[in-house]
């Protein structure tokens, strides 16, 4: 007997279940459900629906940092660097760029000095679907002295929310599936679905598989690192109540 009615997502996934169940042949009704037959078994069910899929979206943390007594100029060449940086990436049009991160602090190894060392500090987020253009960007902007902090893949908005649709997708199936095998097992019959919810989906950190930050002198030379875009699952989760007829 089938509950549920779904069309499958149109690109292919991998799936893994997960249930739990618990059965109770008495229990007490809310105020709002009609009470329980004496000869009924009230069934509480959850599933977890998993996709599992690649991402598409290229990631890269760029950062621009300047060092010395004055804190005033330190300031001003940062500036001066992530605004030459935004003009450059602007050029690139399957590019999306963010500033974030402005910090300005003195150097501790300098603490015991009378002049103290100070540190300027601002980053760009780099993101695009395109790797071949995101990664001409970021050569570029090493040739313009910012350092490239950190480099992964993660989900863009659009497919993250296809993944999460189709993981709910598999929870029902899985819901469905194991209600009329308990009912089989039990040699009982389905009777209506007394509550369903779904549950919170569950997703990947937004930046997947990032590189450990090198060095800003490592980071500042044009050798980029080798970025591999591994699976990444998706998950979502159903539960519910069901009554079982004789």
């Amino acid at each position: 007997m089938s509950l549920f009615k779904a069309r499958t997502a149109p690109f292919a996934f991998a799936s893994a279940l997960l249930v739990h169940v618990s059965l109770s042949a008495f229990a007490a009704p809310a105020d709002h459900e009609p009470p329980i037959p004496p000869d009924a078994t009230l069934l509480n069910i959850s599933a977890t629906g998993v996709v599992r899929s690649s991402a598409d979206n290229l990631v890269a943390i760029m950062t621009a940092e300047e060092r010395g007594k004055n804190v005033a100029s330190v300031q001003k060449q940062v500036n001066a660097t992530i605004q030459k940086a935004i003009q450059i990436a602007t050029d690139s049009p399957t590019v999306h760029s963010v500033v974030k991160n402005y910090s300005v602090y003195r150097s501790d190894d300098d603490a015991q000095r009378k002049t103290p060392v100070w540190i300027a500090r601002q980053s760009l987020h780099l993101s695009s679907s395109s790797n071949e253009e995101l990664l001409k960007l970021v050569e570029q902007l090493q040739k313009q002295g910012l350092a490239l902090s950190s480099m992964g893949w993660e989900f863009s908005p659009h497919k993250q929310e296809e993944l999460e649709a189709s993981a709910e997708l598999e929870a029902i199936k899985s819901f469905q599936a194991r209600i009329e095998k308990i009912a089989h097992t039990l040699g009982k019959k389905i009777g209506p679905i007394r509550t369903m919810n779904i549950g919170e989906r569950v997703s990947p950190m937004r930046s997947l598989s990032l590189m450990a930050a090198p060095s800003m002198a490592q980071s500042k030379s044009n050798a980029l690192p080798q970025i591999s875009n591994e699976e990444q699952d998706v998950t979502a989760t159903v539960s519910g109540t069901v009554l079982l007829t004789p």
